[in-house]
């Protein structure tokens, strides 16, 4: 009977065709096969329909099928269901290893034959063992692997391959020197049991692996107990050419991501990628202590690596580990072999971090930049933007660090207490020892230029050290921000040794702060240092201001003011700058107040520097007893602010009001209204009553020291 299908119920009964039904196939007999399931009649989700092909592709198992001499083949125009390439769950719980599979009957090479042809493959629920010598590869262009909910691939026992390749459950990778494009990965979840590390080779086993893709989405997805990364943008060299496959226009959002047992590296490692949107995620229970945080945009030290214009935002994260930062960028790799693109553009916001069991080593946002030799006005731009992140108390040792970059704006964050370390500005760089250890070095060279620390709140930071410290700033704005149980000793250290111009510390409110040691901006307690400030403007903060053992130092070409009066440079009206003491005062004191001047006009028309106040409080008990000539305060036991003559005395500004100077009075006592309403012919009485109470108006405007006499 012609034009009719032959039937079988399975994959088995298909291969072992016999000779008469291969020679109805031949003379069309039958137009082709239909079969009903794989391994049991049903078992797919409907029947298919092979075909005589002369396809040259191989038998696998599922789209071609060789028996014999002839091949079949199916053609999947929609939808490829990896059921129609043998591959079923084999694994019914998180921590079972099947152990099972053979050459024959691998499911890790059912998965692959359907990822394979590329186009929709669809993952349907269930635990898939993932054999980890081979690995999970997604090779062509226009591949879209969905899962079904409940859709797991769990990955077996780690090995190294005979090739030295770490291999990771699910790699995106093309090879042959190409860009793999339009890739999207979509609710598959990745699991492994909890494992611990043996070696530091474990951290290359990575769930899912990135290398040379443009347009990729992973969306969706969960990442559970990875050892190495859950998902890493990762750079390999094309052959002997000093380039190497680029990651471009990568998406990660809405996806789970669980380290379990903190037993791992990172969540999401980036080595180089441009164009990198991470965001809707949820980070838990990710980083050992020897590693570097959550999210690690880290590139080698390779010429060609290149991390640019990375997004990160909206997602949570809670229990991170780690000792770098649990938003880390670090580029110091590149201190040897400066990167041929500079790393710019950054932006990280949104974001929120809770604390669990673990808490990082590191920072909440660590920036560590090394691109180029020496920083300084003219380096690239690193274009970072750090805002409106809240981080809980004790999520990590300090707030945030930044190292070598410009262009820096630190806006809006909330930063919750029990830090030890204080934010860092400019502050210093990792040095490696010859054991291999790793230890922080002071560097003019880590410098920061053009940085906004604006409106955050710093709360219980850095206890028994300093909130925020400065070091190596150059054009830089401390403004708006609110320091809460800040710090045991200080909100704001300019630190010693430091390298500092063009600095504004302004509007700025501290609030229980410890009051015997009330300062505000301190250099050193302890040690003298040496202190090259070029430009400061301190004002409008709402705690007082002292600075303790200091030896300014003048940077030319800018020189400052000896002593009142005095000016030795040329400038602008509204330039600011600091006076230098020839002699400091007692105890090796020098009040800020002291040192801030103001340019009143321009060096042509004679103008002079001139002091800017910056006032203190005391009472008749506290009054410093050796003051600086002009030096002012509040005296709260007159209600009046005072100032010091330079002979031992505290004089009030607003004097006693005499004859010919004005001054203070009191308001007069009242004076009634006492006098009789006089008649149509004044009595001597009247009269006395209109004397007396004259008197009392005169006697009473005496005592508010209105009249002298």
């Amino acid at each position: 009977m012609a034009n009719q299908l032959l039937i079988k119920k399975t994959m088995a009964d298909m291969r072992a065709l016999s000779a008469a039904e291969i020679t109805g196939l031949h003379n069309n007999t039958y137009d082709g096969i239909q079969l009903l399931g794989y391994y049991l009649a049903g078992d797919t989700p409907d029947p298919i329909v092979y075909y005589l092909s002369t396809t040259t592709a191989t038998d696998n198992g599922g789209n071609v099928i060789a028996i014999g001499t002839i091949k079949l083949e199916h053609k999947f125009n929609s939808q490829i269901d990896v059921r129609y390439f043998g591959a079923f769950p084999n694994v019914t719980a998180l921590d079972e290893v099947n152990t099972t599979e053979t050459p024959s009957n691998n499911v890790t090479n059912k998965i692959q034959n359907a990822l394979d042809l590329g186009g929709n493959v669809f993952l349907p629920k269930g635990r898939y063992y993932v054999n980890f010598n081979q690995g999970l590869w997604i090779n062509k262009d226009n591949t879209f692997f969905l899962g079904e909910d409940g859709a797991t691939l769990v990955y077996g026992a780690k090995t190294i391959s005979n090739i030295g390749y770490y291999s990771k459950t699910l790699n995106v990778f093309k090879g042959d020197d190409q860009i793999i494009s339009n890739i999207t990965i979509d609710n598959i979840s990745f699991e492994n049991r909890a494992l611990n590390w043996v070696n530091l080779e474990d951290q290359f086993y990575h769930q899912l692996s990135i290398i040379g893709g443009q347009n990729i989405t992973i969306k969706k997805c969960s990442f559970f107990g990875f050892l190495g990364d859950a998902i890493t943008i990762s750079a390999q060299k094309i052959r002997n050419e000093n380039r190497h496959y680029e990651n471009n226009n990568i998406y990660i959002h809405d996806n789970i991501i669980d380290g379990r047992n903190n037993e791992n590296r990172n969540g999401i490692s980036v080595i180089s990628g441009e164009n990198i949107n991470i965001y809707n995620n949820v980070f838990l229970n990710c980083t050992r202590p020897d590693m570097p945080g959550a999210i690690d945009i880290e590139p080698n030290e390779q010429t060609w690596h290149r991390c640019q214009n990375i997004n990160i935002f909206n997602n949570y994260f809670k229990n991170i580990g780690g000792n770098i930062g649990i938003i880390s960028f670090y580029f110091g790799w590149a201190e040897n072999s400066p990167y041929l693109l500079n790393p710019s553009n950054f932006q990280v916001y949104n974001n929120t971090i809770q604390k669990g069991d673990k808490s990082s080593s590191g920072y909440v946002f660590n920036w560590e930049g090394d691109s180029v030799k020496s920083m300084n006005t003219n380096s690239p731009s690193s274009n970072i933007l750090f805002t409106d992140n809240f981080a809980e108390s004790g999520v990590a040792s300090g707030p945030f660090r930044i190292t070598r970059a410009r262009n820096i704006d630190i806006t809006n964050n909330t930063f919750g207490g029990g830090y030890t370390k204080s934010a860092i500005l400019g502050f210093n760089k990792q040095q490696q020892l010859p054991d291999k250890s790793w230890i922080n070095v002071y560097s003019p060279e880590s410098g920061v230029y053009n940085t906004n620390v604006i409106s955050n709140r710093f709360e219980r930071s850095a206890n028994n050290d300093t909130a925020l410290r400065l070091m190596y700033c150059h054009y830089t704005k401390v403004q708006e921000n609110t320091f809460i149980d800040s710090a045991s000793n200080y909100s704001i250290a300019i630190q010693v040794f430091a390298n500092i111009d063009n600095l504004n510390i302004s509007r700025n409110r501290s609030f229980n702060i410890n009051q015997t040691t009330n300062y505000f901006i301190f250099y050193n307690p302890a040690l003298e240092g040496v202190v090259d400030i070029n430009t400061l403007l301190i004002g409008n903060n709402t705690v007082p201001i002292q600075a303790t053992n200091i030896t300014p130092r003048v940077n030319t070409p800018v020189s400052f003011l000896t002593k009142d009066g005095d000016y030795a440079d040329k400038g602008v009206l509204g330039d600011f700058s600091l006076n230098t003491p020839t002699t400091q005062t007692i105890d090796n004191l020098v009040t800020a107040w002291s040192k801030l001047r103001v340019k009143l006009g321009d060096f042509n028309n004679n103008s002079k520097w001139a002091n800017i106040q910056l006032v203190k409080y005391a009472n008749n008990a506290t009054l410093p007893t050796n003051g600086v000539l002009g030096e002012m305060l509040f005296n709260n036991s007159i209600g009046r602010p005072v100032w010091y003559n330079g002979a031992g005395e505290w004089v009030n500004i607003t004097p006693d009001a005499t004859p010919n100077l004005k001054g203070i009075v009191k308001v007069s006592a009242p004076s009634s209204d006492s006098a009789i309403a006089p008649s149509a012919n004044y009595t001597q009485s009247e009269i006395q009553s209109i004397l007396t109470e004259l008197r009392d108006l005169k006697t009473k405007l005496r005592s508010a020291g209105l009249l002298t006499t």
